[in-house]
């Protein structure tokens, strides 16, 4: 048993698995927000940096000639950072914390008077970080990120 173990789970195939994964994450993000119209918040933006930031160390870790313990160190920051966006927007979601003004749909700074009414002209505010308009089985977007 322990033989066919480690013939499925060698280091390239965790590491193709773990690629596939992030992938099908990017994706399914956008399929939820062009198929559903689960448009996104800055949050939700957020959270997917972290996962391309994993696709690309899945990328990394198949084709770079790093030690398994590097590959899985710099594994770390894009899923602790993802994880870290999503649990504070779940919190947020909850009431348990205050979410920053910027998550207020469209509360971002301008720079001058063109980019005040360039917004009017083209406005499409973004939602509210806080607000959950979509779920899966119960549960947010930034919940399933956790």
């Amino acid at each position: 048993m322990k033989k066919l173990l480690n013939y499925f789970w060698t280091e390239e195939r965790l590491w193709t698995l773990f690629l596939l994964g992030s992938l099908g994450l990017v994706i399914a993000a956008f399929i939820f927000e062009y198929g559903f119209d689960a448009k996104p918040c800055k949050m939700c933006w957020e959270q997917r940096y972290g996962h391309w930031g994993m696709v690309v160390i899945g990328l990394a870790g198949l084709t770079l000639p790093l030690s398994f313990l590097w590959k899985r160190l710099l594994l770390l920051v894009p899923v602790l950072y993802s994880g870290y966006v999503g649990m504070y927007q779940s919190l947020g979601q909850f009431g348990l914390v205050e979410l920053p003004a910027s998550c207020r749909g469209n509360a971002g700074g301008l720079a001058s008077a063109d980019d005040l009414l360039s917004s009017f002209e083209n406005f499409k505010a973004a939602p509210d970080c806080a607000a959950v308009d979509f779920t899966i089985f119960g549960l947010s977007f930034a919940q399933w990120n956790v």
